[in-house]
């Protein structure tokens, strides 16, 4: 496997399609590139964290959320926890960050555990389309992390 590329780690990538082949086919023939895209609708998710994605959508409960199209910014889990802290009237749990561990690749999606339901869907109401990053600024989508029916 090949190293990730410079720009994606130091803060210079700028947007724009790049190729990085390794994210491109999982070397495990029983995931496909059709299981990655499905896991999280309309995202793709790098073979390095399709196992991360599909233990926290089993682990969801009624009191989590998944942010996707989450800011390069942030690096870590307590990153991801602050942000939901500091821009939601919800009281957060618990956040997990989508970050390869080998190489530090970031998935640009988390997973945000809430004390209540109800606190869980005033985030999702508070910053569904908050904008925001200081070096390249993304616009967040926060849902429900599994399918929820009426």
């Amino acid at each position: 496997m090949s190293a990730v590329p410079k720009f994606l780690l130091d803060g210079t990538y700028q947007g724009g399609a790049y190729t990085f082949c390794d994210h491109h086919h999982h070397p495990d023939p029983s995931i496909d590139d059709d299981e990655s895209k499905l896991l999280i609708p309309h995202m793709f998710i790098p073979p390095c964290l399709i196992d991360f994605a599909k233990e926290m959508i089993s682990k969801s409960d009624d009191k989590t959320v998944l942010a996707t199209y989450i800011s390069d910014d942030l690096k870590k889990d307590s990153d991801l926890l602050q942000l939901f802290k500091s821009k939601s009237k919800g009281d957060v749990k618990s956040a997990n960050l989508a970050i390869d561990q080998e190489t530090g690749f970031s998935g640009n999606f988390g997973f945000v555990t809430f004390v209540t339901k109800e606190d869980a869907h005033k985030a999702i109401q508070e910053l569904n389309g908050l904008v925001h990053g200081d070096k390249r600024t993304m616009t967040m989508s926060v849902d429900w992390a599994i399918p929820r029916t009426a």
